[in-house]
């Protein structure tokens, strides 16, 4: 009875060998396997939108919780946003963060005040906040696909110096950049 038992699982344990080879065999034989390991990228460094744009810098992206931050100097600004806030005279460089939501995508919120230059303190003419996606295509090649849109300054309710989440734009706009490392 013994050795009918050790027969049982010596077949057994050939076969399931066998099953396990021939199923690596049939699966390394797809061109898909094994999987090559995807590249992951990162925002962290200075950039620029191209052709010749504004230089924006993103902070390192915090391994734990894949946040990052954003800061951008508008080198050419405009605070009025086109004529559409006359009495903007100055406008804050965009701040704001990112998060990582794959290998090579991130979402990301940035926000800056047009202000005016009423003495003794200047006052905050518009809001804007700028959200969207990038996507690293490459290496050295930065895409991003969001929004710009315009806040009147009486949408910030609560305070915070952000519009509260009920509230209208003013206006809004498509907002695509083609970004290099600098």
């Amino acid at each position: 009875m013994n050795r009918n038992r050790k027969i049982i699982v010596v077949a057994a344990i050939g076969i399931v060998a066998v099953a396990m080879t021939a199923g690596w065999n049939f699966m390394a034989a797809s061109a898909d396997w094994p999987p090559a390991p995807y590249q992951v990228y990162s925002l962290a460094g200075t950039w620029y939108n191209v052709p010749g744009g504004n230089p924006f810098v993103m902070g390192a992206e915090d391994p734990l919780t894949g946040r990052g931050s954003f800061w951008q100097m508008e080198l050419t600004k405009d605070p009025t946003q086109g004529g559409q806030m006359p009495t903007a005279k100055d406008m804050t460089p965009w701040f704001g963060s990112y998060v990582r939501t794959g290998p090579d995508t991130w979402q990301m919120k940035a926000v800056a005040y047009m202000r005016d230059d009423a003495k003794p303190k200047p006052s905050i003419v518009c809001i804007g906040v700028l959200e969207g996606v990038w996507t690293m295509t490459a290496p050295d090649k930065l895409e991003f696909a969001g929004t710009n849109s315009i806040y009147a300054p009486t949408a910030d309710k609560d305070g915070d110096r952000l519009p509260d989440p009920d509230e209208k734009a003013l206006m809004v706009f498509p907002s695509t950049r083609t970004c290099k490392p600098l």
